[in-house]
């Protein structure tokens, strides 16, 4: 889909500080111009999802929950109609960008943390008031029975209730008096109530899965009995679930990829409890203390868990592929099928580097196919991010014990491209039925998001297209790696990754720019990805297996809404992931305050130096303005900070030993001061 203008220019606002106000209004009539109810031209209305982000100043911008449109930014004036984290539809015409009207959709936000000040609300006669931040976002929020014995700037945990109308548009009712400062045991209720992420599942749905089973007989014609293949799982030490399973051998000089898939779709029925609950969740999300699953535990961690040794149903992609990685031939069945073994990453790590020569080797072929398989989708300009990842230790109180980097080892990778093969083969093999279907799709990084790399790039001495790059992206491939290995390799990372937009679901068959594939979907994981649910009832329509299939028009429908939703869903599974991990990041080195630790440069910004530590692998910052020694200013082509007078450089990568000054856990950061430049 291309590129879509701005909805409406940014202007300069008022810098007056946002303060508690009764005027919040839930009128879609605006004075300002931009958000002329009258449809001036005869232009085609059209509209998209937007989370409202706050500033404390009075205005917000709205940030939209697709990757077609910009941020589009509104006057105090008009955000005091809304509070922060809101999800609102904004309705606006096409070609002008004239915005006709912001219609809210939902208060994300039920529960909040926020700090109690004594200071009546303008209009209040009686209690106090709440005041809620988050990052740049402030709100005010009226507390009409203060608990007995709080104290100014105590910590509390309260319950928002929205006004249409009245004095008093946001009401919160006290749950929980926290105190001087926020207990790490409320992080979980914190981040899923500040998120609008529910733990947990209704009575009904829990009571639903517990009547399932799983009744194998002998004569069962729907399914194929694949038992005999010597199925293997390959997951972490700590997974619970096993969603996966694959298979591997050789014939004729092609290799046969068998991929099996729990089959969810043969307990989840559309409408039932479960199928419900799912939906609105749209995915599960993993925190440090424990995972909020999309469906109750008997499915996840039992009936849909393919556990060794035992019987399960699945769905199953059965691939042949030829030596060169090319597809020959995809089958896709409805199965059954039984672990062999269940083995650990790092387990069959060791056994990789002490057999990997062995041609008689169980996983030879397997390992041969996943080299074949990445060689073949490296030559098209898949652009591989290999990004670090921290994975944070707590105790029973949720209290951060260590962050240390999760080592990427062969294993993970031959796994995600086995994925990443049923991901695609399943897609063409839908696509051939022309069937409606739910794609994954990636489109390619705006015009200003490739200048920005096209002049770093020169800086550097390659010369890149941009319009051939917008449309290929092997030519951003083969710039990275022309930079392997190179302090510049890291910059150049971050970079593109920036530039990136986000993947998300739709029904529109366009490709993913990232992975250079040209049709691709979310097969492998039902269990916790409602997308992937929605491929395999496709799959069991095509396959005659559930009955009555939908009509054509009704599928492809409910694809755009729930295509749409789950999009959504998962940025906020991702936000509330990211968050939780900083606030352990501020929890653990509050303990560090005055220690030097090594660490370096990850990134760089106008206000200062990231740094990211390399034990406890943990980030924070160094201000611009604590450098010592020289006036420094920010390069955001060359993405450096320079001195003016001795010239001295810091760049991505720089090696460097810092001090731990600060810690703020309501904004989630970390400030550190320079010690030493190594590098």
């Amino acid at each position: 889909m291309p590129r879509k203008k701005k909805p409406a220019p940014k202007k300069k606002r008022s810098t007056e500080r946002r303060k508690p106000s009764s005027s919040r209004r839930n009128s879609n009539h605006r004075k300002s111009k931009n958000f002329d109810q009258k449809n001036k031209k005869p232009e085609k209305i059209t509209s998209f999802l937007a989370k409202v982000d706050k500033h404390f100043k009075g205005f917000a911008f709205l940030i939209p929950q697709s990757g077609h449109y910009e941020d589009l930014q509104i006057p105090k004036e008009v955000a005091c109609d809304y509070f922060h984290g809101d999800i609102v539809r904004v309705r606006f015409l096409e070609l002008s960008g004239e915005v006709l009207g912001i219609q809210l959709v939902e208060h994300r936000l039920s529960k909040v943390i926020c700090q109690f000040r004594k200071e009546l609300y303008p209009g209040a006669h009686k209690g106090g008031s709440g005041v809620f931040q988050k990052k740049n976002a402030l709100e005010w929020i009226y507390i009409p029975q203060p608990p007995q014995g709080v104290k100014n700037n105590d910590w509390l945990l309260v319950e928002l209730e929205f006004k249409k109308s009245g004095k008093f548009p946001v009401i919160g009712q006290v749950i929980k008096h926290l105190g001087k400062t926020i207990p790490a045991s409320v992080d979980l209720e914190w981040l899923s109530n500040e998120h609008g992420i529910k733990e947990g599942h209704s009575e009904e749905a829990i009571k639903q899965a517990q009547n399932l089973t799983i009744n194998i007989d002998e004569e069962m014609p729907e399914r194929k009995d694949l038992r005999h293949l010597n199925w293997v799982t390959i997951d972490g030490e700590d997974a619970r679930d096993f969603d996966d399973a694959i298979y591997v051998e050789k014939k004729n000089g092609h290799y046969i990829l068998w991929v099996g898939i729990a089959d969810v779709s043969h307990f989840v029925r559309p409408g039932s409890f479960i199928d419900q609950e799912a939906y609105e969740k749209g995915t599960s999300v993993y925190f440090p203390e424990r995972a909020f699953h999309m469906l109750p535990s008997n499915l996840s961690e039992n009936l849909c868990s393919l556990r060794p040794n035992e019987d399960r149903y699945a769905i199953v992609a059965q691939i042949e592929i030829n030596s060169q990685g090319k597809f020959i031939n995809t089958q896709v069945y409805n199965a059954i099928i039984q672990s062999k073994k269940r083995w650990i990453y790092e387990e069959l790590q060791k056994e990789y580097e002490l057999k990997t020569s062995d041609k008689n080797w169980e996983f030879s072929d397997a390992f041969a196919l996943f080299e074949t398989l990445r060689n073949k989708r490296k030559s098209r300009g898949s652009i591989d991010f290999d990004l670090p990842e921290s994975k944070v230790y707590v105790d029973e109180n949720g209290e951060p014990t260590h962050i240390e980097l999760r080592e990427r080892v062969e294993t993970h990778r031959l796994i995600e491209e086995f994925m990443i093969a049923a991901n695609e083969a399943v897609s063409e093999w839908v696509i051939q039925k022309s069937w409606p279907f739910i794609f994954r799709i990636h489109e390619p990084p705006s015009d200003q998001s490739l200048f920005q790399f096209q002049d770093l790039c020169r800086s550097l001495g390659i010369s890149i297209d941009l319009e051939e790059a917008a449309e290929k992206p092997e030519v951003i491939s083969k710039a990275l790696k022309e930079f392997e290995g190179h302090p510049a390799e890291s910059l150049l990372n971050q970079m593109i990754l920036r530039a990136m937009k986000q993947a998300k679901y739709s029904g529109n068959h366009i490709g993913h720019y990232g992975l250079a594939s040209q049709a691709y979907t979310h097969f492998t994981s039902p269990i916790r990805r409602y997308p992937d649910l929605i491929v395999h009832r496709i799959i069991k329509w095509i396959l005659g297996v559930h009955k009555p299939a939908p009509h054509f028009e009704e599928l492809a429908d409910f694809i755009e809404k729930a295509a749409e939703h789950t999009s959504q869903q998962e940025r906020i599974a991702a936000d509330a992931e990211r968050d939780s991990k900083k606030i352990k990041t501020v929890r653990l080195l509050e303990t560090k305050v005055g220690q030097e630790f090594d660490g370096k440069i990850s990134g760089l910004h106008e206000k200062g130096i990231f740094v990211q530590l390399h034990d406890p692998f943990a980030e924070g910052m160094i201000p611009k303005s604590s450098l010592k020694g020289d006036s420094y200013r920010f390069d955001d082509k060359k993405m450096t900070i320079s001195g003016r007078r001795n010239q001295d450089v810091f760049q991505m990568g720089d090696e460097v030993r810092i001090l731990v000054v600060s810690t703020d856990l309501l904004k989630r950061q970390v400030e550190f001061e320079l010690i030493e430049k190594k590098s």
